[in-house]
């Protein structure tokens, strides 16, 4: 039985999951705006357990 502490993104980085458009007609014309992209998990520790038999 081993137990462990990991820490995910300990640098506290903008993992962007991905961005966001945004299509809307004005004036006869399409344009497209893009949102703020969603971000991944922030600095997130954990502990566990890990076994073998």
């Amino acid at each position: 039985m081993q137990a462990y502490l990991d820490v995910f993104n300990v640098y506290n980085g903008a993992n962007l999951r991905g961005y966001f458009f945004q299509p809307f007609v004005n004036n006869a014309r399409v344009q497209v705006v893009q949102r703020p992209g969603e971000e991944l998990l922030p600095i997130l520790p954990t502990i566990g357990f890990r076994g073998e038999f």
